[in-house]
């Protein structure tokens, strides 16, 4: 089963904005078809995220819908352009199902809060710590794609050295074992 990837949460992002736009101006799916000059699929498929759209089709909708802050115009044009690039995490999508999303919404978080009865959380994990739990988990992964996904689960943790990286909380509860200099506590 093949076919079109899911929507990426900036696609669907956009796509929402654009409904909540186009409703309040007041505006029905064929209005803002006969805008655009296409089909009213072609519109839901854009506000579901199915479908990108092109920069000059998102300034013709938004003039359409009466939309003249300027800095809104850019800030949902420059989505659009984001939906479309691909990140570092989208070689690793088809190993390690649902990063796409999850790397995309920690590479732009400001803050992240996690609460972890069981494991160490995955911004937190060691490489060895890593290996063990996707060689024991509940999906049987080769030994290559167990170390494709602590090579994507080791970028993710690059987050915390960029400039200004997202200030980071974990709650473990005390059952959940800690390695400390390669040493295990439980």
């Amino acid at each position: 089963m093949g076919g079109k990837p899911p929507p990426t949460i900036r696609q669907r992002r956009l796509g929402a904005e654009l409904r909540r736009l186009r409703e309040a101006a007041g505006m029905s799916g064929e209005d803002a078809a006969a805008a655009l000059e296409c089909g009213q699929a072609k519109i839901s498929r854009i506000e579901t995220g199915a479908n990108g759209i092109r920069p000059f089709e998102l300034r013709g909708l938004l003039k359409a819908y009466g939309v003249t802050d300027r800095e809104l115009v850019e800030s949902l044009v420059e989505m659009a352009k984001e939906g479309r690039r691909q990140g570092w995490w989208n070689q690793y999508a088809k190993t390690f199902p649902g990063i796409v999303d999850l790397a995309h919404l920690e590479s732009t978080a400001v803050r992240i809060r996690t609460w972890q009865t069981v494991l160490v959380p995955g911004l937190l994990q060691v490489p060895g710590y890593m290996r063990a739990l996707f060689r024991r988990g509940r999906r049987a992964y080769t030994e290559a794609q167990v170390e494709q996904c602590v090579e994507a689960r080791t970028a993710r943790q690059q987050i915390f050295e960029k400039a200004d990286p997202p200030e980071y909380r974990a709650v473990l509860y005390e059952g959940v074992p800690v390695v400390l200099a390669g040493k295990t506590t439980e």
